[in-house]
């Protein structure tokens, strides 16, 4: 039997009543994610800018606070577009730069804006929302190391040259701008089949003397890469600065590592043994013999390591050197000097454990690269230079660096502007 219960007139009145009731919590809620989804998309905003104006503060740190503070609220402005829900455009500030214990520079940049509300609005204390956000950037104290490459290659197009040595200087003038001529340590070293110390390391006053020295480079000789990198390791240690100081070493080719210096014993022949920088060629089916630390390079009996004749007294016939490659004593040809393919040469070779020597002193190594040299550049490795997630070798462990390629000589600014801003600004908040 079915038991029918009649609806009283009462109940009927109640139900009413909590439908209404819930209708205005649902409207509510709805009108608080609506309200407060629009006051995420501002924050969100906000936050944008406020990043951007904190790089931009840092990156300019070392050109004053009153210019790099104009050019933090510029910098916002540009980022920060405003909605038709501010009630005003937003206020950004920017207290005074502090340091920490390391010298870093720290800058903080907060800035806030007043919506209008839709529905939350009906009630009198939210008809506006107060939306904020801040970030923290430091500009880094830094010992660098700057290695540049003034191979041959680097020569004019028409020349047959990659156009390197036109486009490096304002690449340079550009990236050492980043960095502060008051507090940071900065060396320049270059390299073709010699190596220059063209500015010793020093702290402060090092930027007019980088320009100077990097606009008198001529493109010519063969590429040393591995002494290039030892005279670095050797302008790295020279100064003793407090702990935390950012220790590192920018390292740009055009091409492969091809030369090297070694004591090279001869077997037959006019007797040539002695130390000489040996290799110079991109080519496989010579070495040279280049008088050591001259650029340009003096090649002495070119081709005669690759077999040569026989009854040419001027050539070394059956030459050796000591190989780190192998750990002995090996035939001196172009696979051994400058091979690329791994485990490589000993020119490459010496050059990576040379940087794996940089990163067991804590120093962090970046690499550039410029892609369109005559001798395609080994992107591999310019990884492991780098120690760079890219590197068949990386290893997370160790400073980690980074590789960033230049794919024609026109590029070569953003590449080195790329690896300033990884060296000196971070977001640390």
């Amino acid at each position: 039997m079915v038991i029918r219960r009649k609806l009283k007139h009462g109940e009927r009145g109640q139900v009413l009543i909590l439908c209404a009731v819930f209708m205005v919590v649902l409207m509510l809620f709805v009108g608080l994610a609506i309200d407060f989804g629009f006051a995420y998309v501002t924050k969100a905003r906000l936050g944008k800018a406020v990043d951007a104006a904190a790089l931009a503060c840092a990156r300019y740190s070392a050109q004053g606070s009153t210019q790099s503070q104009a050019l933090a609220q510029s910098t916002f402005d540009l980022n920060y577009t405003t909605s038709d829900r501010d009630t005003a455009p937003p206020v950004v500030t920017i207290p005074p730069f502090t340091t920490d214990a390391s010298g870093n520079t720290l800058i903080n940049i907060s800035a806030s804006v007043t919506t209008k509300t839709f529905f939350i609005g009906l009630l009198p204390s939210f008809r506006t929302l107060n939306v904020s956000s801040a970030a923290q950037s430091r500009a880094a104290t830094v010992l660098m190391t700057l290695v540049l490459d003034r191979t041959g290659s680097m020569g004019p197009v028409s020349s047959g040259g990659d156009g390197g040595e036109a486009m490096m200087p304002g690449a340079v003038s550009d990236f050492i701008s980043y960095f502060d001529d008051t507090k940071d340590s900065v060396a320049l070293v270059s390299f073709a089949n010699d190596v220059t110390v063209d500015v010793p390391m020093t702290t402060g006053n090092f930027r007019q003397a980088v320009i100077n020295a990097t606009n008198s480079m001529v493109a010519r000789g063969a590429t040393w890469s591995d002494g290039a990198l030892q005279q670095a390791l050797v302008q790295e240690n020279k100064l003793t600065l407090p702990a935390g100081v950012y220790k590192t070493v920018v390292f740009f080719t055009d091409g492969n590592a091809n030369t090297l210096q070694e004591t090279v014993t001869c077997n037959g022949g006019t007797e040539k043994t002695g130390t000489w920088n040996i290799g110079g060629s991109d080519n496989s089916s010579w070495i040279g013999f280049l008088v050591p630390n001259t650029n340009p390079s003096t090649i002495s009996f070119p081709n005669c390591a690759e077999g040569g004749d026989p009854s040419d007294t001027s050539c070394c016939h059956n030459g050796t050197f000591y190989s780190h490659v192998a750990g002995k004593q090996m035939p001196l040809n172009w696979t051994n000097i400058a091979g690329t393919a791994a485990p490589y040469g000993d020119a490459l070779y010496r050059a990576i454990a040379d940087a794996d020597a940089m990163r067991a002193q804590g120093i962090t190594v970046y690499s550039i690269g410029l892609a369109s040299a005559p001798a395609s550049v080994n992107q591999a490795f310019l990884c492991q230079i780098a120690n760079a997630p890219c590197s068949p070798a990386y290893d997370p462990t160790k400073p980690v660096g980074d590789m960033v390629l230049a794919q024609t000589a026109s590029g070569l600014a953003q590449a080195f502007q790329t690896v300033a801003t990884e060296i000196r600004l971070r977001l640390t908040q």
